[in-house]
């Protein structure tokens, strides 16, 4: 039977990011724009009347004070990276769908704090704790079913996908949380038009119907909407797990340093998993200290991730881990009597000695279908 899953959402994860990376007040209206339309929202802002697709003029007359961001992916990993280092402490196995975006296989969770309830508080103060980010929880048998769960902060019953989905709007096939899901825009205009309000209106039409006018995304959808397991989502396992390591000749903590580790290790692993024919689609990444500790995380990749990519996600995680470390460090250490500041090796980070990639997953070069392990 497949693991039920909890999802961590950060709502406008975009809008979050900017303000948070140019610390801008909570109460003050952020839109992120790419192009000349809104991507992304926060709070004050929607209240304010802006809607995800508006023209940055129509946005701005909604909310004279908006303060508009050019969207930056590179922020939002970046930004996202100390989230994703605050999971990490408290369960091994979860993957970093996207910005914004994390997922947790619930079974061992649940059974190791007593209840799937009582794992979401647990996640959700950890990560809130430690970085001030406030996130949405939702679990479900399906992932699209728990996106949606998150969205209202909500726990389906086990089997009841379907019974939940049905009442919400249709609207809600468009996901702007996943890129691989956020391209309906014409598929829910259509469905509006021929007056298919709700998700169970959808799921009610045949599906050889469904196959014939809107093609393999449509049936896709369709499929979701009726709270269906994912096949997209099913782990893709291989019997050989391709991986490429460096060890450091010392102790590294800057950013260049760690960049130039990180694209030699990411570029020898992409070439052997480019050799088998197929692409990584989801990467391990694990970072060994000079003390022996050990940072770990799952990344999904988007098709065309290249080295670069890896290596930048990387130097932004393992900063978010030594930064933390810092933190632990200044709260436990002991002064020295040196004057009246303590000296500043008592909050010394450990610097990176290891550094092992891992193709926990592979998928056909031009087969854009995300799983989740």
């Amino acid at each position: 039977m497949p693991d039920r899953l909890l999802v961590l959402l950060a709502p406008d994860w975009p809008a979050a990011a900017a303000a948070r990376e140019m610390d801008i007040d909570a109460h003050l209206p952020v839109a992120v724009f790419s192009g000349n339309r809104v991507i992304a929202a926060n709070a004050p802002a929607r209240r304010s009347g802006v809607r995800l697709g508006q023209l940055r003029r129509h946005a701005q007359h909604r909310a004279p004070g908006l303060i508009a961001c050019r969207h930056d992916p590179s922020r939002d990993e970046r930004v996202f990276a100390p989230l994703v280092a605050a999971l990490e402490e408290r369960t091994p196995e979860f993957s970093a769908l996207h910005p914004g975006l994390l997922a947790v296989p619930v079974r061992a969770a649940a059974a190791f704090w007593g209840s799937e309830e009582r794992a979401a508080e647990e996640l959700l103060s950890a990560v809130t704790d430690r970085t001030g980010q406030e996130l949405t929880a939702g679990i479900a048998d399906a992932l699209f079913t728990a996106l949606a769960a998150a969205r209202a902060g909500s726990r389906v019953a086990p089997g009841q996908d379907a019974a939940f989905l049905a009442p919400r709007p249709i609207q809600e096939l468009h996901c702007p949380e996943l890129p691989r899901w956020a391209g309906r825009e014409e598929l829910v205009d259509v469905l509006t038009h021929l007056g298919l309000r709700r998700l169970g209106d959808f799921a009610a039409l045949p599906s050889g119907h469904v196959t014939s006018r809107f093609g393999q995304e449509g049936r896709h959808a369709h499929r979701q909407a009726r709270g269906e397991p994912d096949p997209q989502w099913n782990p893709h396992r291989h019997e050989t797990e391709l991986a490429a390591e460096i060890r450091l000749d010392h102790a590294v903590m800057r950013a260049d340093q760690l960049g130039f580790a990180g694209r030699a290790v990411a570029t020898e692993l992409l070439d052997a998993v480019a050799a088998t024919g197929l692409r990584c689609s989801q990467v391990r990444v694990t970072a060994v200290s000079e003390t022996g500790r050990r940072h770990t995380a799952i990344w999904r990749l988007e098709p065309g991730a290249g080295a670069n990519d890896i290596a930048d996600r990387l130097r932004w995680h393992v900063e978010s881990w030594t930064s933390g470390a810092v933190r632990d460090q200044a709260r436990t250490a002991r002064p020295r009597r040196t004057g009246s500041a303590h000296s500043p090796e008592d909050t010394e980070p450990d610097g990176i000695v290891r550094i092992l990639l891992e193709a926990v997953e592979m998928a056909e070069p031009l087969e854009d279908q995300p799983t989740l392990l």
